[in-house]
């Protein structure tokens, strides 16, 4: 019985390392990244939705107005059926938020992001 459950914690862990979550670096472009999102987070679709939902909230922090270190932040994640992450610029606007590094960091200790999933890529255009 504890044989086969040290055989099936271990398939798990073969399975998570597999599909990129042992926490080992990924090269994309000669750039090194450390999970499948923040390469995402260096993709140009994503600079450039960063750079609209920033304009949209005035260039200001929505929590405490600041103009510094500005950062967009997901209030939300979206899963497709087959439970791959939607991509990072993939989202209605509404479902973003603009904060400083400071509360942004206060916005993931305080709040779990809660994931949804979805039919389809863009089901809100």
């Amino acid at each position: 019985m504890v044989g086969l459950l040290i055989v099936i914690i271990c398939m798990v862990f073969i399975i998570l390392i597999a599909a990129g979550y042992g926490g080992e670096e990924m090269t994309y472009t000669g750039q090194q990244y450390k999970s499948e999102y923040d390469r995402l987070l260096h993709m140009p679709q994503w600079y450039e939705f960063r750079e609209k939902i920033i304009r949209q909230h005035d260039n200001k922090c929505d929590w405490c107005g600041t103009h510094y270190n500005l950062q967009v932040h997901h209030r939300y994640y979206l899963k497709t059926p087959d439970n791959k992450h939607v991509e990072p610029w993939d989202y209605p606007d509404n479902a973003m938020m603009c904060l400083c590094e400071d509360c942004h960091k206060k916005a993931h200790e305080k709040y779990k992001i809660m994931t949804y999933y979805t039919k389809y890529r863009r089901w809100w255009q």
